[in-house]
């Protein structure tokens, strides 16, 4: 890993609170998990499996306030570094301008790679590997974004929503459980989402 990079540090949710102190953003991540066991039934011996929705905490981190935060033994505020025992701020790299050429053969210069990825509207991965490759860039084959999703319920009221995000906020559920049980799906099919029935 490069100095600059941020780790991602999971925490228990009991620690949230100290971390927030020190100035770092908790975030909250929900994921499907499944658990499998076997149990007795009617003499048999038979597995079960239970679905069940595991919470985790994590805040990033600098890898330089990572390293001297462990050989310390106690973590610094966010934006410094542990220097012979006293928190020093971290200074950011200076961004460096990247000159880029499209399809069309045009030629452009921006300031950084972030500017250039806003500008061109692709990812910013997009934009480093293309300066490795010469800086040459393909514009028309970026991705497109979400496709909007529209469900039926029965009583034939429509829910269309611009994300599996969106839906999953307007149902009252996660993003995850949305995603698996629409996956494969298609128009006229019908699906359950909370014990709802909905029609694609």
């Amino acid at each position: 890993m490069k100095q600059n990079n941020q780790m991602k540090i999971y925490i228990g949710n009991s620690m949230k609170t100290k971390y927030e102190n020190l100035g770092y953003t908790v975030y909250s991540v929900e994921r499907e998990e499944k658990n499998k066991r076997m149990i007795a039934n009617n003499g048999l011996i038979v597995e079960e499996e239970k679905e069940f929705t595991k919470t985790s905490h994590y805040f990033q981190m600098n890898l330089k306030a990572f390293k001297t935060s462990c050989i310390h033994g106690k973590v610094c505020r966010k934006g410094y570094y542990f220097d012979c025992g006293n928190e020093v701020e971290l200074k950011r790299r200076p961004t460096e301008a990247v000159t880029i050429t499209d399809e069309c053969g045009n030629v452009r210069t921006f300031n950084s790679k972030n500017e250039a990825a806003k500008e061109l509207k692709v990812a910013a991965c997009s934009i480093t590997r293309c300066c490795k490759n010469g800086g040459n860039i393909n514009t028309t084959n970026k991705k497109h974004g979400s496709k909007p999703i529209t469900l039926l319920r029965e009583d034939n009221t429509v829910i269309k929503c611009a994300s599996m995000a969106i839906l999953a906020k307007e149902l009252n559920t996660n993003k995850m459980k949305v995603s698996r049980t629409l996956k494969g799906k298609t128009v006229g099919d019908k699906v359950t989402l909370n014990g709802a029935t909905y029609t694609i």
